[in-house]
């Protein structure tokens, strides 16, 4: 038993100290986590995708979070639960009945930004059949140790030096 909760308690300890510092920063293997997966139920192919809840419009809808997606060419899948009547729910889109104003001008501005073509704002099925080829992209390495497209499906691509 002490053995046991010796080898748990450094790990809890370093995060009960360190949470409010690092609670916001991205975990840092998620950037490599796949949007979509591929899954078959008997001769049935189904894809999943992976999302995010928003519990909070004015955090996670605001302009500067906005600006920052289009400058990092990022993607996100986000839901969230309407009737969801939870206490830690914060920056909801109704409050006492009405919409919250600061919530709406985040939506204003995300729409703006969609019209815009800032921000592609495809359905889930346009997504999928967006990257559908995406994971046939072929690379290979060349004599020098460049990595090289082999075959790009007319996906833009930028080389990027290692």
């Amino acid at each position: 038993f002490l053995k046991s909760f010796y080898g748990i308690t450094i790990p809890l300890l370093k995060v009960l100290f360190s949470w409010n510092k690092v609670k916001n920063k991205p975990y840092k293997n998620a950037k490599y986590s796949p949007l979509l997966f591929k899954h078959v139920i008997d001769d049935s192919f189904f894809t999943i995708f992976q999302t995010l809840e928003i519990i909070d419009f004015k955090k996670s809808l605001h302009s500067d979070n906005m600006d920052k997606l289009i400058a990092e060419k990022g993607i996100f899948i986000a839901h969230t639960y309407f009737a969801a009547p939870m206490k830690y729910h914060y920056g909801k889109i109704i409050n006492d009945n009405k919409i919250d104003e600061t919530v709406a001008k985040n939506f204003d501005y995300l729409g703006l930004k969609i019209k815009n073509n800032e921000i592609w704002n495809p359905t889930v099925n346009e997504l999928i059949n967006f990257l559908t080829n995406f994971d046939k992209i072929i690379l290979d390495i060349d004599s020098n140790g460049n990595i090289i497209v082999v075959e790009s499906f007319n996906y833009t691509y930028q080389q990027v030096a290692v």
